[in-house]
């Protein structure tokens, strides 16, 4: 599983608390995930902003965010919502790596393909030994 980055669980945090979702239960219950998950996530988000490495075993998947997003789509009353949201918080960051990953999170699967497909297109003209970055 695609471990990312905690801040894009802190991004979620923010457009749930902006929105008066107060109870991390509910969320909880919309996403299909088990409570006790968001507050360890919150411990995660704490030591990440205070320096200190993440717990062993511990990580804020694609799985997790899929599921906090899909939790967020259900409270907040359809995608069109929560996708509004995150392209606000797309235009607040500043890392490129979580802004091409929140984008890439907002396409459908169909769109996903495509761009899989482009990204595939791009290295085919590579052997393994020769890809652009090892140039």
């Amino acid at each position: 599983m695609t471990n990312l980055s905690i801040e894009i669980y802190a991004m979620l945090d923010e457009i749930r608390k902006e929105h008066g979702i107060r109870e991390y239960k509910q969320w909880a219950q919309a996403s299909g995930m088990h409570q006790p998950r968001l507050p360890e996530l919150n411990r995660m988000l704490k030591r990440h902003r205070q320096g200190l490495p993440s717990e062993p075993g511990r990580a804020f998947t694609a799985n997790k965010c899929n599921h906090l997003i899909g939790g967020l789509v259900k409270l907040l009353g359809g995608g069109g919502v929560v996708k509004k949201e995150i392209l606000r918080k797309i235009g607040k960051s500043r890392d490129p790596a979580e802004i091409r990953i929140l984008k890439q999170l907002l396409l459908s699967e169909q769109q996903q393909q495509a761009v899989d497909a482009m990204v595939d297109a791009f290295l085919l003209p590579y052997d393994e030994g020769r890809l652009p970055i090892n140039e």
